[in-house]
């Protein structure tokens, strides 16, 4: 899988997702983010997806998945922009986005 930007650390669990959708609980994005969560599979039963901008520097993010849902924390718009594309890359692979 491509990751952008470069990654300093990846940490791969075994495990799945009960669910081929999400459901954002997206915090202040800007359009951009907002428009690429469009692009994923979205329901009201989905896994939950939050995301929150907790600095406005880097352009870095922490994408943690678990049994509680996906939380992304973003280093400014810029950062939730790339765990999203991630996301995005993610469901292509599994081929949920085309």
């Amino acid at each position: 899988m491509h990751l952008i930007p470069k990654v300093k650390k990846l940490q791969v669990l075994e495990g799945s997702l009960q669910s081929k959708t999400i459901l954002p609980f997206v915090g202040q994005v800007d359009n951009r983010v907002k428009n690429l969560i469009e692009k994923l599979p979205k329901s009201d039963k989905g896994v939950p997806l939050t995301i929150q901008i907790v600095d406005n520097g880097e352009e870095s993010y922490s994408l943690t998945i678990d049994q509680q849902g996906i939380n992304v924390q973003a280093n400014g718009n810029a950062g939730a922009f790339y765990a999203v594309q991630t996301l995005l890359n993610g469901c292509k692979k599994t081929s949920l986005v085309r």
